[in-house]
């Protein structure tokens, strides 16, 4: 059973910081369409401030917006005027990426304001204008120009950082005729690309993906799924496939979407398999529930089930929490089972559930950082951190046949554009990462 929606949104005000984030994870990471978030959200910050409301502001940029949380937000940046600190100039950043992300219709209700704002940057303000510009364009034109785009870069390794901002606006726009061009769009997704060659489908498959998901339409998942296993063993490479894959399965939601990725988890890639437990954990219905908990109840993996416990804990199971108990339980204490375990406590109390070790374990999360030294020291003396460790563990594997060995014909990266994944490790978007910290 999964917790209460209020008794998890009520949890963005909480006391507790680790609980806010879980709690904004849970909101941030579903794509949800519920507008009652972000004034929420809007309250903790106010309560506790930009800097100590939330870590993880970039998922503001999932929450919908209104036309009043869009006007706070521009009196925000009026506030904090010309940035003085490095902080500031932070939370300024914060500010217009949500505001750039918020949408057109909403956008258009305070253009004039956008327009005028001394403190917007210059980039974000065009980015906002072409948007709401296109709410007036010819839907079959938006469509000639996706095409046109991926056209134009079709021998490109990656696309260039206009063409894919360019081809975000007009997905946006052609994704609000939903009858109209399903059926392209699953034609699209059903073309063979690797025999398309060179050609415009190659970019085009993305787009299509990200409009299945924009559209909500149910009878891509399978598809997308399918897109999904195929790159997914390879995602360093293909990152940008897979994360649209995986943004348009939580937005289509369903229980077919459910059903087509639990039944293919167990043939998948490690990759994939990590993939799906993400979409599972978005998708916050009874169905992607009771996939969490079957995958659980039937892989061996220690560390696949330390991730199906953290995204039930995420996504708001109850009955999670009993498994990550027992998880813990049995041990042993690394860094990962020390992680989930403070994630657990933060999960309880977002649910507002207690358990017996609730207290012991409290008081034991303060010598965690004492534990996780103490195993590095035993444990890992070559290697810096536990992420190089996972990684070399992987490697390894894959050394031994376990996962699939990344081809070199797919396309890789020299340099960091603002769409590419942060070279900090993350998993995030280096705009939506550290892109904003510089």
């Amino acid at each position: 059973m999964r917790a209460p929606e209020a008794t998890l949104q009520n949890a963005l005000l909480h006391p507790d910081p680790q609980v806010r984030e879980l709690a904004l994870e849970h909101f941030g990471h579903g794509h949800r369409d519920d507008p009652s978030i972000m004034p929420q959200v809007v309250e903790a910050i106010k309560r506790y401030g930009w800097r100590d409301a939330f870590a993880s502001l970039e998922l503001l940029d999932n929450l919908p917006q209104t036309p009043e949380t869009i006007a706070w937000l521009l009196d925000e940046l009026e506030r904090i005027g010309e940035p003085r600190s490095e902080a500031q100039e932070t939370t300024r950043d914060n500010i217009a990426f949500t505001l750039a992300e918020a949408s057109a219709v909403d956008l258009r209700t305070v253009e004039e304001r956008l327009n005028n704002s001394r403190f917007l940057p210059d980039a974000v303000r065009d980015e906002i204008k072409q948007r709401i510009a296109l709410l007036d364009a010819d839907p079959e034109e938006c469509w000639r120009k996706l095409e046109a785009v991926c056209e134009r870069e079709k021998h490109e390794e990656e696309l260039s950082e206009e063409g894919v901002d360019e081809a975000y606006r007009l997905t946006e726009a052609i994704a609000r005729e939903r009858d109209r061009f399903r059926e392209r769009v699953l034609g699209v997704l059903h073309a063979d690309v690797e025999q398309a060659g060179a050609s415009a489908l190659l970019w085009l498959e993305g787009f299509a993906v990200r409009l299945a998901g924009e559209m909500r339409l149910a009878e891509a998942a399978p598809l997308v799924v399918d897109k999904l296993r195929a790159v997914a063993p390879y995602h360093d490479q293909v990152d940008w496939l897979a994360e649209e894959c995986e943004r348009a399965l939580i937005r289509i939601n369903g229980d077919a979407t459910v059903e087509s990725l639990e039944q293919a988890f167990t043939s998948g890639s490690w990759n994939f398999q990590q993939a799906v437990i993400s979409i599972l954990q978005g998708i916050h219905t009874d169905r992607s529930e009771q996939a969490l908990l079957n995958l659980l109840a039937r892989v061996p993996d220690v560390q696949i089930r330390q991730h199906l416990c953290r995204a039930l804990l995420v996504s708001g199971s109850q009955e999670g929490v009993a498994w990550a108990r027992r998880l813990i339980e049995a041990g042993p204490m690394d860094p990962a089972m020390l992680d989930l375990r403070q994630e657990l406590l933060a999960a309880a109390d977002m649910m507002e559930m207690t358990f017996p070790e609730q207290a012991e374990w409290r008081e034991e999360t303060k010598d965690d950082d004492e534990a996780r030294r103490l195993w590095y020291s035993r444990e890992a003396p070559v290697v810096d951190n536990y992420n190089e460790l996972v990684q070399q563990r992987r490697r390894q594997a894959e050394s031994r046949g376990s996962f699939l060995p990344a081809p070199t014909s797919l396309m890789h990266r020299e340099r960091v554009g603002r769409n590419d994944p942060c070279p900090c490790g993350s998993g995030k978007k280096y705009k939506k990462c550290c892109m904003r910290k510089g």
